[in-house]
């Protein structure tokens, strides 16, 4: 590892490129990149020789480096190229080569001569990583990397690489307009100063000299008690005679004042008073100069600000911590309000937020001051609650939203309860905040981190905010307040007990802020209740949360699964995130999640609605298909993926069957065989467009052309079997449908013979060709996927594909990696809960105990767990800032629906057979059992109990609605030993084995049989 030496007073040489030994070339896919030192002068420089082969991707040079770097600093370098036009990046990783900052040139014409490049150190960006932002310091590698714009291939020159060491060299000058003796300029930049005090108390300054060109961020003044300056001009110039503006602040009321001065660089800064706070005239105490990242976004600076205050003063995520949030809504999808675990609730999408606070015995409680636990009604419906243990005061906020003819109405619960023996006085306030629910890390479009809050007007009962989103509470405060962000935050005026004294405030910042205040006597036991709404409602509190509950009961109440304690949490689970799918809608539009993800796939959607069948709900999955085959192109072909712009048109091969299988598993479950003819059209363009893909891509072995519908694929589409999986099931839907239409199935049977022998005679190539023991994901990278794989096992029930052996390997392979990361053994930073796909995977091929076992981990996983739900990403440390994806993650959502499911019930195309309890655990079985009502399966209702009688005895009953029966029932319970005998009280037993039996499909009543010292 190379470490920088300076080579001149303030400048580093990078890089002289003598030799480029240091350097390393890295290339997705089938690009390739080729790194060599040749002469340019006056000295050397590094040649970059890329060639994308007519693809996508990247070619990145890299070098590990030993530096730390100035605070302040100019990377520079001359750059010159013979090129198509790409994207050209600069990367710094840090010391840990997790988080990554860079700067990013798009759509770069090449120059032909060289040109110095230059890069301050404010436009390095953080790019990822789970340090989830600020600056880099300690740098472990550089690189330049080349990402295919339009690709092609071509020669880049880099030579004298340099870095500079902008921080300032000497103290800045200071000088004022005029100062009190012993209260000269100077003292507010000294430790322990007296601070400077002007004569006059109007039209005064403060200029600083930083004696050289500077970078900066921002300031921070604080005033000298009852000295502070109501109007602030901040002035930059680069020669002390003419002077630009670049922030102005009328009526300023607080003890501090923090000033964002974005993209700041100049080399004099001068504060203008005009209006004194009194007749003492000005005083500051000290001027704190911020760095340039610290104005980089609002998002950055309030970080800032909220180091300096108390923990709970602000949002989680200010202080560097994930807070994880859940939809409130209802059973129609969006829009949906949010609330965090910490009890704060975004109002509408990417809106401000409303927090609660607690003042008691002269101090300000807030979520960091109490012990905070998260809920569901009835520990199952999505109406979200946040309870606060502040010793002698709980308080619980509760979410709900309800339909009416006017819209959706928006109520919130706030339930303040004295727990003490003794009578408390304590005042209540709500919040109105500038912050969104999602944190800055999760920023797209317009949600995340801050919210637009320019003005606001309220009364003690009710307040308008931006004009358009309104609330009313009951009872009316005693009292209510607004602030503009150059008043002081909320907080601030929280924390004394009190509330700002306007009644409508304009914020120029659009940072404004109010509360309201209910004083609050409480005997013991007593508690109060205050209710919101947004907009108004003539329903009371308990009325609305009556209904709220009735509606989501009701929609979620069609199948019933109860499980004994601890396993009872799957249930909820299932129920759950039924509730999630249908919450996260936009429309007919299945979507991933509420804010980041809030588009439509086909791939999520057709998933989603599979688990909503399972659950009972099928109108979802209809209304779903007959929206998004709207957009199928004229060729056949179907988009991967729909939003408010549109079908986005990139090349996922998996969309065309993915659409085929929605409509068969809808017709499966529901048998609508009138829908079936209605989108018969569109199954058979898109399994025309699959035949003349797989015709028009014969060289490639019978197999799909490449495609990007993995995201690991990105880079560089290759061919993957993901694709061919869908494409299978597609062809064997549409012979299975083409019966029920009376149609010859001839034709999609056949192709889908060709297809299964050209799969499996790659996938035995790519392994014998690669020596792997595993299933490969792709032919070309042989990658290790078994999530992937497992959705061909499960969902589309087709692991006779796959060469025994290798599946096994696979899931050997995975649990052991898995295992190792809990139990320390490996390094790893996230994980995805995509992974609950592979526990149907190990059902279907009979790991039940395996099964369990990873099933229990990811539940117990749920962030967080009274909630029921996953992002998208999880980390190792639950508050490691990092990217989530979305929250609750509808996907796998689904995907914990349909292996849940698949434990207890799930079915086998091949054979038209039903296979129950295959996944449940022995320790289930104890107390009531395993009780399952109205379980849809592609043969109809099922109900089902199983239970241990005794020491020696398992008893299963089982009550059918078929539409369509089975050819059999294969029952599979969890027995560690052989069964001795079965005694069929009613039904019929077509035969057993040590591990199962085979019913016919009637109702029936079993008693099982096992030795004693094996089953107690």
């Amino acid at each position: 590892m190379a470490k920088l030496t300076p080579t001149t007073g303030r400048t580093t040489m990078i890089d002289d490129f003598t030799s480029v030994a240091g350097w390393k070339a890295i290339a997705s896919g089938e690009a390739t990149l080729g790194i060599s030192s040749v002469d340019s002068p006056p000295g050397k420089a590094m040649l970059l020789a890329f060639d994308f082969h007519g693809g996508g991707g990247f070619a990145v040079a890299r070098k590990e480096v030993k530096t730390t770097l100035p605070d302040i600093f100019t990377i520079r370098f001359k750059l010159r190229g013979e090129a198509p036009v790409n994207h050209f990046e600069i990367k710094l990783v840090d010391e840990s080569g997790s988080n990554v900052w860079w700067h990013q040139w798009k759509d770069v014409a090449f120059p032909v001569s060289a040109e110095e490049w230059v890069v301050r150190s404010r436009e390095l960006v953080f790019a990822w990583g789970p340090a989830g932002g600020g600056t880099v310091s300690k740098v472990g590698a550089i690189e330049f990397a080349i990402t295919a714009g339009e690709g092609g291939r071509g020669k880049v020159w880099i030579s004298e690489f340099t870095l500079e060491d902008r921080t300032l060299a000497e103290p800045p000058l200071v000088v004022a307009s005029s100062h009190q003796a012993n209260h000269g300029p100077e003292q507010v930049f000294m430790p322990g100063g007296k601070g400077w005090r002007t004569r006059r108390r109007s039209k005064e300054w403060l200029s600083v000299d930083f004696q050289q060109c500077h970078e900066y961020g921002g300031l921070v003044v604080t005033w000298l008690k009852g000295m502070a300056a109501r109007d602030i001009d901040v002035e930059a110039s680069d020669d002390g005679e003419k002077w630009t503006c670049l922030k102005s602040i009328r009526d300023a009321e607080a003890a501090q004042s923090f000033i964002a001065l974005p993209h700041g660089e100049s080399r004099h800064l001068r504060l203008k008073l005009g209006r004194a706070q009194n007749t003492r005239g000005f005083g500051i105490q000290r001027i704190e100069m911020l760095p340039f990242d610290v104005s980089r976004s609002p998002e950055a600076f309030l970080t800032y600000i909220a180091k300096a205050a108390p923990l709970g003063h602000y949002p989680r995520y200010l202080a560097g911590q994930q807070s994880y949030w859940t939809p409130v809504g209802t059973p129609l999808g969006a829009p949906q309000s949010l609330i965090n675990e910490e009890g704060l609730v975004e109002l509408q999408p990417g809106s401000c937020s409303v927090e609660p606070f607690l003042f008691h015995d002269g101090k300000l409680i807030t979520w960091a001051d109490a012990a905070v636990t998260a809920g569901l009604t009835h520990s199952f419906l999505p109406i979200p609650a946040v309870r606060w243990d502040a010793g002698d005061i709980v308080l619980t906020v509760t979410a709900c939203a309800l339909d009416k003819e006017s819209g959706r109405v928006l109520h919130l619960r706030y339930h303040v309860e004295n727990i003490s023996s003794r009578p408390l006085n304590c005042r209540f306030f709500i919040a109105v905040r500038p912050f969104q629910v999602t944190p800055p890390w999760q920023k797209f479009k317009t949600f995340g981190g801050t919210a637009d809050t320019k003005k606001i007007s309220l009364s003690n009962a009710n307040a308008a905010l931006n004009d358009s989103l309104n609330l009313t509470l009951d009872p009316e405060a005693h009292e209510a307040g607004a602030a503009v962000f150059h008043h002081g935050d909320i907080s601030t005026y929280l924390s004394k007990g009190e509330v700002p004294h306007r009644s409508i405030v304009e914020d120029p910042d659009a940072l404004a802020s109010a509360a309201w205040a209910w004083d609050l006597e409480l005997t013991p036991a007593e508690s109060r209740e205050i209710h919101v709404t947004s907009p108004s409602s003539a329903l009371t509190c308990s009325t609305a949360f009556t209904q709220a509950a009735d509606v989501w009961r009701s929609r979620l109440g069609s199948t019933h699964i109860q499980l004994r304690t601890p396993a009872e949490r799957f249930a909820y689970s299932f129920k759950t995130s039924a509730a999630h799918i249908l919450l996260n809608r936009d429309g007919a539009g299945f979507q991933p999640g509420p804010r980041r993800y809030t588009r439509s796939w086909i791939r999520d959607g057709a998933m989603m609605g599979a688990a909503l069948l399972r659950a009972g709900s099928s109108d979802e999955m209809r209304d779903f298909i007959r929206w998004y085959a709207t957009y199928q192109a004229e060729s056949g072909a179907v988009p991967c993926c729909v939003d408010e712009d549109g079908a986005d048109w990139l090349v996922e091969h998996d969309s065309h069957g993915q659409l085929v299988f929605a409509v068969a598993e809808y017709v499966r479950f529901t048998g609508d065989v009138a829908f079936l003819r209605e989108l018969w059209p569109a199954m058979q363009k898109a399994l025309a467009h699959l035949q003349e893909l797989l015709i028009s891509n014969s060289s490639d072995e019978g197999l799909l052309p490449e495609s990007a519908s993995h995201e690991g694929y990105l880079a560089h589409p290759v061919h993957a079997y993901w694709d061919d999986f869908w494409a299978l099931r597609a062809f064997q839907d549409a012979a299975d449908m083409a019966v029920k239409l009376g149609e010859d199935p001839t034709r999609y049977t056949a192709t889908a013979n060709d297809l299964t022998v050209s799969i499996r005679a790659s996938i035995d190539k790519v392994m014998k060709g690669r020596e792997l023991s595993t299933m490969p994901g792709s032919v070309e990278w042989a990658d290790f996927d078994p999530t992937a794989t497992s959705n061909a096992v499960a969902l589309l029930d087709l692991h006779h594909l796959m060469p025994a052996e290798a599946l096994a390997a696979t899931y050997r392979l995975y649990l052991d990696g898995w295992r190792r990361r809990l139990s320390g053994e490996m390094e790893w930073a996230n994980y995805t809960a995509y992974e609950v796909r592979i526990v149907g995977a190990l059902v279907r091929l009979g790991w039940r105990e395996e099964a369990c076992e990873l099933l229990r981990f990811l539940v117990g996983d749920q962030r967080p767990q009274a909630w029921h739900q996953w992002p998208e990403i999880s980390w190792r440390d639950p508050r490691s800032p990092g990217h989530l994806g979305d929250v609750p993650h509808s996907w796998i959502s689904a995907e914990f629906m349909l292996s849940f499911r698949d434990m207890l019930a799930h079915e086998h195309l091949a054979d038209n057979t039903l296979v129950i309890a295959a996944g449940v655990a022995l320790e289930w079985l104890d107390d009531d059992g395993v009780r399952v009502h109205h379980l849809p399966t592609y043969f109809g209702l099922i109900s089902y109990t199983l239970k241990r009688i005794d020491a020696e005895t398992l008893s299963f009953k089982l009550e059918p609605i078929w539409t369509t029966a089975p050819s059999a029932i294969i029952v599979k319970p969890p027995v560690p030993a052989a069964i001795q005998w079965i005694v069929a009280h009613t039904g019929t037993v077509d035969r057993f084995t040590g591990e199962e039996f085979v019913l016919m499909p009637t109702a029936c009543d079993i008693s099982i049989h096992c030795p004693t010292t094996l089953l107690a």
